[in-house]
């Protein structure tokens, strides 16, 4: 199959299901979808990203993921105000990716196209790229980075300590003009800085996420870990738990084959931040819904994971902060300079 195909298939789904989601304003597909080239293949491993842009309440949908003849499709809800204009989308790191290509798929008053068009011209304008970039740097300092401190639980912090790797790995993508992308963010954020002569820096956030001095085997062995794990989750999952829609069996390919992919394409160290988040996901599921098992059998191998990383406790995640400062400004530095030879930003395939 390949990538046109796997689209065709999103939108037919689409199609077919609009009417069951109220308030549907429209939808388009998201992710690195978008800018791949539609006779390139459409590996296994991957998703397809529909967000519904809603009027009423997105957590209708939430997040789900759906198998749809051999594709997987992962839909959100986004709330109407998200997407009232063009000056709003462009502004937003998230969003304007998404609409800088022909990427809505449902549109019925023709509202959302009419803004993707404007989005698709005025991308590239140096203020709006400033704009994204310094959005992500906000994020960062008044979002994630204080939780990693102030949150009152492990499992918060280590939410943060995720989302602050993974969001500052977004900015030089997003100041080239790229889509932020999620379970390669690692291995692109590691082949962009070499390219610009910056390995050290690639090392740097190895060092943040935990996995600088780890081999190949390692990372094979807590891979071992995660699916032993997420496919037990698999089998006892009934409660909602955060993360917990990746914990399905249309997901598996997309969080356990991905990692493998990642490992096999030469990325083994990249690869753990990714095996990081299956696993979180996995052992909310086992300790919700089997807890005697999770204290028998898998509770100690996610703590083991954990302390490799040198995140296994409240005091361990806190410590990570001066990194991550350190992080967030060296790479911010280097996104200032992408923007300042960046003087018109083209689409590029990923």
């Amino acid at each position: 199959m390949n990538v046109g195909e796997a689209k065709a298939i999103a939108r037919r789904w689409v199609t077919e299901h609009a009417a069951e989601v109220p308030g549907l304003l429209g939808v388009l597909m998201a992710g690195s979808m978008n800018y791949r080239p539609e006779d390139s293949e459409y590996h296994p491993t991957s998703d397809v990203d529909l967000w519904h842009v809603m009027e009423g309440d997105p957590d209708f949908l939430g997040h789900k993921e759906v198998m749809c003849q051999g594709v997987l499709l992962e839909l959100a809800g986004k709330p109407s105000a998200q997407f009232a204009d063009a000056e709003t989308v462009l502004t937003s790191w998230v969003n304007a990716s998404q609409l800088q290509t022909p990427s809505v798929i449902y549109d019925p008053t023709g509202r959302l196209t009419a803004i993707q068009r404007e989005v698709a011209k005025r991308f590239g304008e140096p203020r709006y790229v400033k704009a994204r970039c310094a959005g992500i740097e906000s994020s960062v300092q008044r979002g994630t980075l204080p939780g990693m401190v102030s949150s009152a639980t492990l499992s918060e912090r280590i939410v943060a300590f995720t989302f602050t790797g993974l969001t500052i790995r977004e900015l030089p993508l997003v100041a080239a003009g790229r889509p932020p992308t999620f379970r390669r963010s690692a291995m692109l954020f590691t082949d962009e800085m070499t390219a610009r002569a910056r390995g050290e820096l690639a090392e740097r956030m190895l060092e943040y996420i935990g996995s600088a001095r780890m081999s190949r085997t390692d990372a094979e062995q807590l891979l071992t870990a995660c699916t032993a794990a997420y496919d037990r989750a698999l089998e006892v999952k009934r409660s909602p738990v955060p993360f917990g829609f990746k914990v399905c069996p249309a997901s598996r390919q997309h969080m356990i084959d991905g990692s493998r992919e990642l490992i096999d394409q030469g990325y083994p160290r990249e690869a753990v931040w990714w095996i990081q988040a299956v696993h979180y996901a996995a052992h909310n599921v086992l300790e919700r819904d089997a807890p005697d098992e999770w204290e028998r059998v898998y509770r100690e191998p996610y703590q083991r994971l954990l302390d490799a990383l040198g995140i296994g406790s409240l005091e361990a995640v806190a410590a990570k902060v001066p990194l991550a400062e350190e992080l967030l400004s060296r790479t911010m530095a280097v996104a200032e300079e992408i923007m300042e030879t960046s003087a018109d930003l083209r689409v590029e395939p990923v």
